[in-house]
């Protein structure tokens, strides 16, 4: 039985580079390399729903994903971990790495579906109005610009995403390990969504950095309960500390 071809696309926002995290990484010392290699791991985990694994018993590590990307062994280990702290990746308990905003950006079709729709557009009669003719033009490069196209063989079962659950998540970004139950408690109350997860894990990637949570040894970082409570993801960061909105 021949094998059945499968064509993926990246789908990136046209404010893609505008996004607060994006724009946090490339401001960084090697920002544009980091970038880079997190487009390479979307490529990669693009017919893996997300997922990115050597295989069944084996999981990639820092010297594989540098091989396979091309990308030197010490970006590597820096994006690694500057993706896990904002959210852009996550390590599952096998070591499985899941890239959490794959599922957003990515469209497939089978080779036979592509072949059908080249056929489509090229038996539809030529517009009288070359005005429409142009305009027309001018929207499928817009569409094409759009889109970072990846060609792909689908021959392996997609492997579903994996994990602990949203609070588990949250605590494992969390510095400060004290007070887990009354934690899951604060966590619950406001039943967060993806969506507010990610402000959540991004607001702790960026606090994690300032003066005051990095003074004395992290004696002034709040129990994990306490800032849930007082809805510390929505302080305004600022040079070497925050103050809230």
């Amino acid at each position: 039985m021949s094998e059945v071809k499968k064509f993926y696309w990246i789908k990136l926002q046209k404010d893609f580079f505008k996004r607060h995290d994006i724009k946090v990484i490339e401001a960084m010392p090697n920002g544009k390399d980091y970038i880079l290699f997190y487009l390479k791991l979307l490529v990669e985990s693009v017919s893996h729903n997300g997922n990115l694994r050597f295989s069944d018993t084996i999981p990639y590590n820092v010297e594989m994903l540098s091989a396979i990307t091309n990308t030197n062994i010490d970006i590597v280990r820096s994006a690694t971990k500057i993706f896990t702290e904002l959210n852009l990746m996550d390590m599952l308990d096998d070591q499985t790495i899941y890239m959490t905003e794959l599922n957003k950006m990515v469209g497939s079709e089978t080779e036979w579906a592509a072949k059908k729709r080249i056929q489509r557009t090229e038996n539809q009669p030529l517009l009288e109005d070359n005005s429409e003719t142009v305009e027309g033009q001018k929207r499928t490069m817009s569409d094409k610009s759009k889109e970072l196209r990846v060609k792909s063989i689908d021959n392996t079962t997609p492997i579903p995403p994996r994990g602990n659950g949203r609070f588990e998540r949250f605590w494992n970004a969390y510095p400060k390990k004290i007070g887990k139950g009354a934690a899951e408690k604060s966590f619950k109350k406001y039943k967060p969504d993806d969506a507010l997860l990610s402000v959540m894990l991004k607001a702790i990637a960026l606090q994690k950095q300032s003066d005051q949570w990095q003074k004395d040894s992290g004696q002034f970082i709040p129990n994990p309960a306490t800032w849930l409570n007082q809805k510390r993801w929505e302080d305004e960061t600022t040079q070497g500390g925050w103050k809230t909105l």
